[in-house]
Order: structure tokens, then sequence, then C-alpha cells
């Protein structure tokens, strides 16, 4: 039951970041929430090992996406949201997450400069300005889809 809520936030989050650009902290809260749930329900902790093991999880990863947010590459969101998300899922297991994240992030930014280069004939520097205008990578969405596969994936197993 806990899994399926978080299921559905994963995806309420992907909507608002892809939609508003923004992730917003009733967002991150209810994650906090759900990953709390995890730790306290006895069928609930499939992901994470312990509070310690998830605390440090978050702690470690928030720091990590700061140093994005500080270049400009990630949004305050973002960052939040990847540590609720390490929270949740521990240290392991939020790697697998981070990695395919930023696999598809530089598909999407590929993409993106392809869209550009055909449509005005030079290519734009949308890859590496994650955070210009409407055209940002929504890497809290991505962290999110990120997620929802890995969860899929060990349920397939």
């Amino acid at each position: 039951m806990v899994l399926m809520l978080f299921f559905f936030l994963l995806c309420y989050v992907s909507y608002q970041d892809i939609t508003k650009r923004k992730i917003f902290n009733h967002s991150v809260l209810c994650g906090l929430v759900i990953g709390c749930l995890f730790l306290l329900l006895p069928d609930g902790n499939r992901f994470s090992i312990g509070w310690s093991y998830s605390l440090s999880a978050a702690a470690i990863f928030f720091v990590f996406f700061l140093v994005f947010y500080r270049i400009g590459w990630m949004g305050a969101g973002d960052v939040k949201w990847g540590a609720i998300l390490a929270f949740c899922f521990g240290m392991q297991a939020f790697f697998y997450i981070w990695v395919i994240s930023v696999v598809m992030a530089v598909i999407y930014g590929l993409v993106l400069n392809l869209f550009a280069f055909f449509r005005s004939g030079k290519m734009n520097a949308i890859f590496f300005g994650f955070t210009q205008g409407k055209k940002h990578v929504p890497y809290g969405a991505l962290l999110s889809i990120s997620a929802m596969i890995f969860i899929l994936g060990e349920s397939w197993f």
C-alpha cells in the first residue's frame, strides 16, 4: 500500500516538474512521510536498512546535489527531491537510480540540441544550461522516472 502511494507521488512529482518546472515543498514533505513509513512499517522496509543508513544517504546526496545547484545545473527542488529519494531507497539503490537519471538527462539534452539544430541550423547550449528558461532538463522528473524503473525492475526479479 505504501509503495503504491509512493508510486503515485513519483508520478505527481514528474508531472509537476515537467509542466510547472518546479517541485513544490508539499511533494517533498509527502516523500519524507512515505520514507518514514517505509522505515516504520515491518513490511515497508524493502529499500533501506535503517534510520541511520537512510539519513546518511540523504545527507550525502543532498551535499552532492548541492554542488550542482551552486553551479546552476539543478534547481533547489531537484536537490531536495534527490535527497528524499536517497532517504527512501538508501545509498546503494539510489546510486543506481541516479545513474539511470543521468543517462536519461544526457539523452534528453542531446535530443533538445538536435531539435534546436534542425530548427535554427546552429547548436545551442541547452544541454549544459540545465536551468535556462523553459528548456532546462526537468531533473526531478527524471529522478522520479528512474525510481519507477528501479521499483518495477526490482519487482520483476
